[in-house]
């Protein structure tokens, strides 16, 4: 949602679908974006050389700072998703509202982990 809302509030329109598809299909107007998405899908996929490969093409599109910064939000991401499901948290009510569209747009409802954030409809 955050990624939606910064590219709009910069007067862009960009697809986040690649974001779900696969870092190939990622909007190329989005910076590293290809790279980003390539990195984090190899950290939770867990291959050591995709992610040694992720890892130095994302080191050659942004700067030794943007990697580390992106590197301790895929991290966090990741502990946080973890914990979620793990204890069954799911959105409230308001945020549910607000990101509807969204997850009916990009087909995340369709995960099975949708249960653990939807909880009981």
């Amino acid at each position: 949602m955050l990624l939606r809302v910064s590219t709009q509030s910069e007067g862009e329109e960009v697809d986040l679908n690649g974001v779900v598809e696969g870092a190939e299909n990622v909007d190329d107007r989005l910076p590293a974006g290809k790279e980003l998405t390539a990195f984090a899908e190899a950290v939770v996929a867990g291959d050591p050389a995709a992610l040694d490969q992720a890892r130095s093409a994302l080191l050659a599109a942004v700067t030794p700072a943007e990697f580390v910064d992106a590197a301790g939000v895929v991290g966090n991401f990741e502990r946080m998703v973890r914990i979620a499901d793990g204890i069954g948290i799911s959105l409230d009510d308001n945020f549910k509202d607000i990101t509807a569209d969204m997850r009916e747009d990009l087909g995340l409802n369709k995960f099975s982990s949708a249960v653990h954030t939807l909880g009981a409809q």
